[in-house]
């Protein structure tokens, strides 16, 4: 309830900025080019990401009932890089891949897709201008998919690693978000019956892992 509260409260403000900017916008007394343009695109950029938190939260719940399939995580990882690849270009910053074809794991495409895309645009977010987002998979030796995601926000502060998972957290100096994607991405994960863990690089960055149970694929399992 306490959540819910509070995704009213931040829908209500940025509605209302919204609606104060296009105001001024309508009356002619400001152009839509400069600040106020840029207001309402913040504003509107802020809503679609509570409604697509909002509508994560939903799906999770279906996917806990049981919705399931085989996926690759190339194409997972691929979906993802789709939706990071604009904000990365507008940083130039290069999304570097290294992924097995091979690897599959069992479970919801779409919150899948979003868990990674979270951790992607969390790494574009923080990585410097110019820099490089990396993003690898391998299998470990407990049958697992390890999928790894390395940027270069330079490091992170004293005790974020700790806390950075929980709602509505920022622990670093860009604050245009909500806090929300680290945590949706670890209840996805949680979801799938993995886990998920950052470990800093000081002075370089930080590398997201998340692991999740692999699937044989099928040319493995007819060998």
């Amino acid at each position: 309830m306490q959540r819910l509260g509070f995704v009213a409260h931040e829908l209500r403000n940025a509605l209302h900025t919204a609606a104060i900017s296009f105001q001024a916008i309508r009356s002619g007394r400001i152009p839509v080019q400069g600040t106020t343009g840029d207001v309402v695109e913040r504003s509107h950029l802020r809503l679609r990401a509570m409604v697509d938190g909002l509508l994560t939260q939903v799906r999770l719940g279906a996917a806990l009932r049981g919705r399931q399939e085989r996926l690759s995580i190339a194409s997972l990882v691929q979906e993802s890089i789709a939706f990071a690849t604009a904000d990365a270009a507008e940083k130039k910053i290069q999304l570097l891949t290294e992924v097995d074809p091979s690897l599959q794991v069992e479970g919801d495409r779409n919150l899948l897709v979003s868990a990674l895309t979270n951790l992607l645009q969390n790494a574009v977010k923080f990585t410097g201008r110019g820099g490089s987002v990396d993003i690898r998979s391998t299998r470990n030796g407990d049958g697992r998919v390890l999928v790894e995601i390395e940027d270069g926000c330079g490091g992170l502060p004293a005790g974020a690693a700790e806390r950075m998972f929980g709602p509505f957290v920022q622990v670093g100096n860009d604050r245009s978000g909500l806090g929300l994607g680290l945590t949706i991405a670890q209840q996805v994960v949680d979801a799938h019956g993995g886990t998920i863990q950052v470990r800093d690089l000081p002075g370089r960055g930080c590398v997201f892992t998340v692991a999740i149970p692999a699937v044989q694929a099928a040319e493995d399992l007819a060998g």
